[in-house]
């Protein structure tokens, strides 16, 4: 009747467990079961059990934080229902508590076994369904056990299962998160964007001044390069007259520009603050009148030319979250992103020359994960 009373217990686990009052549990975690765990009752089980056990599986989304990491995965935690396992004081023997003791250890066991899949990489199974899976296996053990010790009588079987069990239990030590093994996919995604400077050098500076946009991009990561495409918008001043084979544009006048730029990188440092790749790349620069004529259609371009370019890119991480679930188990990265390259425009005015572009834009990063 107690081993019933048991298996009841476990399956009406995932309708009451959760709610139990945290002070009416008594987690494995914190030591042995003693009979001041019980509630006491004058009541006897039919097969004259002078106790009875209510074990559940306290099974959560947790929240572990380790510097710039929030780690989001599953967590569980095995205990006993006081308020609903019980206890004849007129009954209650020291092998009886060593009995019961025995279906708590293997209680732990079991879940330990359950966590351990719910982390492989290769397991893609519902969480609810490996945690029903893995009670109806304990509970078949603990009937397997009830029958072989004889209700609990027999010392020599229960001696023999509390060496394996505990055994077991030392092989198998519950998981810990250790945030050096996280281990990104082969593939991953992110956008951008931001402010971005860009200044002339050299005879180009003479006749125009600095370039400010607003910048966007994104981005595709493979092992450890990556493919961004970018397209700013901004505005300049002329800083003298420019004659251009379509138009003459006047010292003073606001110019509005707009560039298409792709990068192949190489991450010559990634680590759990800081990204670190040299990158190069092609684009397209084009310079515009700002104002329209009479007719409000917008001047053409004045200024284009492709370009080329190569400099740094640099991630601080601010944030990263992992999951670490069967259902999502990614990596994002939230990064202030810092660009510094050089460009060589041929202008199509003889305007030929390098720019410096320095850039600081908000990166959000999504990847795959391997390992952890």
């Amino acid at each position: 009747m107690r081993v019933k009373l048991c298996l009841a217990a476990l399956l009406l686990f995932s309708a009451i467990g959760l709610n139990a009052q945290k002070n009416n549990n008594k987690y494995w975690e914190s030591g042995k079961l003693t009979w001041g765990d019980y509630t006491e009752s004058s009541a006897i089980g039919d097969d004259g059990a002078g106790s009875s056990n209510s074990f559940g599986w306290e099974t959560k989304d947790a929240h572990e934080q380790s510097g710039n990491l929030t780690v989001h995965r599953v967590t569980s935690k095995v205990y006993l229902n006081k308020a609903q396992s019980w206890v004849n004081p007129t009954l209650a023997t020291d092998r009886q508590l060593r009995y019961n003791q025995l279906f708590f250890d293997l209680n732990e066991l079991y879940c330990r076994r359950m966590l351990r899949e719910i982390y492989d990489p290769e397991t893609n199974f519902d969480v609810g369904f490996l945690q029903d899976y893995y009670i109806g296996l304990v509970a078949v053990k603990m009937t397997e056990i009830n029958t072989m010790s004889d209700h609990g009588t027999d010392d020599a079987t229960i001696a023999y299962f509390e060496t394996v069990v505990q055994s077991q239990l030392e092989a198998l030590p519950r998981s810990e998160f250790k945030p050096g093994n996280l281990k990104k996919g082969t593939h991953g995604f992110g956008i951008r964007g931001g402010l971005t400077g860009e200044y002339f050098l050299g005879e180009p500076a003479t006749s125009l001044g600095p370039m400010y946009m607003m910048d966007f991009g994104l981005r595709y990561f493979y092992k450890r390069l990556f493919f961004d495409a970018g397209l700013g918008f901004g505005a300049l001043k002329a800083r003298e007259n420019i004659s251009t084979p379509r138009m003459d544009i006047i010292k003073g006048q606001i110019l509005s520009d707009i560039q298409a730029n792709a990068f192949l990188g190489f991450n010559l440092y990634d680590g759990p603050w800081v990204r670190i790749a040299p990158m190069a790349g092609i684009g397209y620069n084009g310079v515009s009148l700002l104002e329209t004529d009479d007719e409000d259609e917008i001047t053409p371009t004045a200024l284009s030319g492709m370009r080329i370019m190569g400099g740094l890119d640099f991630d601080l991480k601010v944030s990263r979250e992992a999951f670490i679930f069967p259902s999502d188990r990614s990596l994002s990265e939230n990064c202030l992103n810092i660009r510094v390259f050089l460009a060589k425009t041929g202008f199509n005015a003889g305007l030929d020359g390098l720019s410096m572009n320095v850039g600081v834009s908000y990166s959000l990063q999504l990847f795959g994960l391997k390992s952890w």
